[in-house]
């Protein structure tokens, strides 16, 4: 499930209400507070208070304001560039602005004690006719209408339940299964320095696209549900 947390607060209000109070550190481009502001709060929503997944920014405009790159890459500038005054002014505002959000979408049924928030994507390529967006990538749907700067991936396991009441050893089995693909990861890529491009794997009745901060694409596939009248797949050339 990928929620946009537009669909819970007004936007427009967060953001009024956050311009209004960075415009306290003066100076500064509200394109630049913006995507600071973005970052912090996407970091204040992760599970593990880390900067998010992405999708990088294309086109030469990014490049020159310095917003292209990965999150880290471009919250280092930004927080170079405005000084820990207006950071910590702006990182407060997000860590108000993620417990609101948190605090509603609790109340609304979206979160609960199953399901949780598993991962924070950081977009910037709209979904257009003849072309996938962000959107589109992430979820395996089109959404020409779909500008959301962050979208929010639920994580749960109310689909084992039944498989949970039958294997007592099941939800320690999955968890040991994450940490050791984790592991190959981290060793193969991180360690080994080999130069990975694309990490396919699947799913039943999920597609899911991101990309790592060491630019290698995660490419969940469908393994049960047609999209479009055709199986799910990727194209691979050599």
């Amino acid at each position: 499930m990928i929620p946009q947390f537009k669909s819970f607060l007004s936007e427009a209000t967060l953001y009024e209400d956050y311009l209004m109070e960075a415009a306290l550190s003066g100076g500064l481009s509200n394109d630049d507070k913006g995507k600071l502001h973005e970052l912090l709060l996407a970091k204040h929503l992760h599970p593990d208070k880390q900067l998010p997944e992405h999708f990088r920014a294309e086109g030469p405009e990014a490049e020159e304001k310095g917003h292209a790159g990965s999150p880290q890459g471009v919250h280092d500038k930004l927080m170079n560039k405005v000084g820990p005054e207006a950071y910590n002014e702006i990182d407060s505002h997000a860590k108000q602005t993620a417990k609101a959000l948190t605090d509603e979408m609790k109340a609304n049924g979206v979160t609960s004690n199953k399901a949780k928030i598993g991962s924070v994507h950081w977009t910037s390529n709209r979904d257009r006719p003849g072309a996938k967006g962000d959107h589109e990538k992430l979820t395996g749907v089109k959404d020409v209408n779909s500008n959301a700067d962050l979208m929010l991936s639920l994580h749960d396991k109310n689909g084992i339940s039944s498989w949970l009441l039958e294997d007592v050893n099941l939800f320690d089995d999955l968890n040991k299964e994450r940490e050791t693909l984790t592991q190959i990861y981290n060793h193969v890529v991180k360690k080994d320095k080999h130069k990975v491009k694309k990490w396919f794997y699947g799913h039943f009745h999920e597609h899911h696209f991101t990309t790592s901060e060491e630019n290698v694409d995660f490419i969940m596939l469908d393994m049960f549900i047609e999209r479009n009248n055709v199986w799910d797949y990727y194209p691979i050339y050599f």
